[in-house]
């Protein structure tokens, strides 16, 4: 509902309607502030709304009232003796405003319904004069509401700029604030680029980077839309080696045809690419749209996309994630996602371990030790602490060294095997279970479908995959979403599936 279309004629109506047989103004049931409260119908709406507006003039009222020191006898009047004094003894102060919102609320709010002859006399003035005031208590009232419904919309406009992010998969980001003050550097440039990449080794943040950003937009509220769209070309082999793989539900055409949904423009799914990319340009060169690609890693693709989405590149921003550099292309900026400090892997670390409610203190060097071996890599860090919950810090250690001796490649691989060989049949065969999952994460009944267990064996699996941060949750502690990272799902294909008879 257009801010103007809030009138005191139909805030008049809504009051009205509550004391006398009136039409209720059906244009305010379209007001953001009821698009708030979800499942009610035009009924439970208009009820909503008038008491909503009768809260707010009852406040203004008593604020008035505050200001005036004034002591109310009756501070619920409900005869017609006790209405009549507290309105005038609400016209005894000369104050013009209080006067209005007490003249507005007896017109409209009062318990007992009152003729404006009666409720004039009561205020010392003339019918006239007293219907002034309920106006002026009106287009007060209309201010009031206008101020409240663009903050609804503002609220509103925010929620669905996250509508299409995935659930975060992270509790806190270390060493993040430079980066996001990057990000943000170039987004707010008049002479920006149109396409920016994050770059950097698996498991380094860049998802999670990429969302923390488009978050810290959507709390701006500046931009019209934020569209989101992973794309994976590449799978991890069993010698530790990135592979293409075809996958066609993530080609070129694929990512136009889901920016296109998200955009509202399912019509255009029989189009071809181009055609697409063409009828897309107008709606985003009419606002500001950022347009995330999650997992852009397959450098024969990216050769297609990138030159594909230039149509878009006058009307739209670009953000991909890549673990390969994309700075051979001369209008891509690139920010290399640095791995975490030896501080900052320790507070990732020793937050893990609290989390799991083990308050533990990591000597410094072995601390140092931890950190040569994995790298500084959040992933690496957050898995190795779930192991460190259960083993000897000895152990651990050793596996680790161990593994990296091999090569730096087939660290992750170790760090997976090793936490799945800790985990029982049950949170195994659970974990299986969930590499259908959605991209966007399913909820606990998704995941009991996927894996009739017995209810008392299903929630220690669960906490069990919990506690080893090899699924991640999201979402509220009412209404938890479940999703896989990336990297556990490739090790699930590349290690256990196709490995199956060696797995014990």
């Amino acid at each position: 509902m257009e801010i103007a279309e809030i009138t005191a004629t139909r805030l008049k109506q809504a009051l009205a309607a509550g004391q006398q047989v009136q039409p209720f103004p059906h244009a305010l049931l379209e007001l953001d502030i009821l698009r708030e409260r979800v499942g009610q119908s035009p009924t439970e709406q208009q009820i909503h709304l008038q008491d909503w507006l009768t809260e707010l003039i009852q406040n203004r009222l008593q604020q008035y009232r505050q200001f005036e020191n004034q002591l109310i006898i009756h501070p619920n009047p409900q005869t017609r003796q006790e209405i009549t004094a507290v309105l005038a003894n609400d016209f005894s102060h000369n104050n013009a405003e209080l006067e209005a919102w007490s003249a507005l609320y007896y017109r409209y709010c009062s318990l007992a319904s009152l003729p404006v002859a009666e409720l004039a006399q009561a205020a010392a003035v003339v019918p006239r004069q007293f219907n002034r005031r309920v106006q002026m208590g009106l287009d007060m009232l209309v201010d009031l509401v206008r101020r409240e419904e663009m903050a609804a919309h503002g609220r509103i406009h925010k929620q669905q700029l996250r509508r299409h992010l995935p659930p975060p998969d992270y509790n806190q980001l270390f060493g993040s604030q430079p980066l996001l003050q990057q990000l943000t550097d170039w987004f707010q440039k008049e002479n920006n680029t149109s396409f920016i990449s994050i770059e950097g080794l698996g498991g380094i943040g860049k998802t999670a980077l990429a969302r923390a950003f488009a978050e810290q937009l959507a709390e701006a509220a500046e931009l019209a839309d934020i569209l989101w769209v992973s794309a994976r070309h590449e799978w991890l082999n069993p010698q530790g080696e990135l592979q293409p793989i075809s996958d066609p539900a993530h080609s070129l055409a694929d990512i136009v045809t889901r920016l296109a949904s998200q955009l509202g423009q399912t019509e255009l799914a029989g189009l071809a690419v181009e055609d697409k990319l063409n009828r897309l340009q107008p709606t985003l060169a009419s606002a500001l749209y950022l347009i995330i690609i999650d997992n852009l890693e397959t450098l024969a693709d990216v050769k297609l996309l990138l030159p594909a989405l230039g149509i878009l590149k006058q009307s739209a921003r670009f953000l991909l994630t890549s673990r390969h550099t994309l700075g051979h292309y001369s209008f891509v900026q690139k920010l290399p996602v640095p791995p975490l400090s030896l501080v900052q892997s320790r507070a990732l670390i020793e937050g893990e371990l609290e989390r799991r409610g083990r308050k533990v203190t990591i000597a410094q060097p072995t601390m140092q030790q931890l950190h040569q071996l994995i790298g500084g890599v959040p992933l690496a860090l957050k898995l190795t602490a779930a192991q460190l919950a259960h083993l000897p810090l000895q152990d651990v250690l050793q596996g680790l060294q161990q593994a990296s001796y091999q090569s730096s490649e087939k660290l992750f691989t170790y760090i997976y095997h090793r936490t799945w060989q800790l985990l029982s049949e049950t949170a195994k065969a659970l974990l299986l279970s969930l590499l259908s999952i959605s991209a966007d994460g399913e909820n606990i009944e998704w995941l009991r479908l996927m894996c009739p267990l017995p209810e008392d064996e299903f929630e220690i699996a669960l906490r069990q995959l919990q506690d080893y941060s090899l699924i991640e949750v999201s979402g509220s502690p009412q209404s938890p979403t479940y999703n896989l990272h990336r990297l556990t799902i490739t090790f699930l294909q590349t290690e256990i599936l196709l490995n199956w008879a060696t797995i014990s």
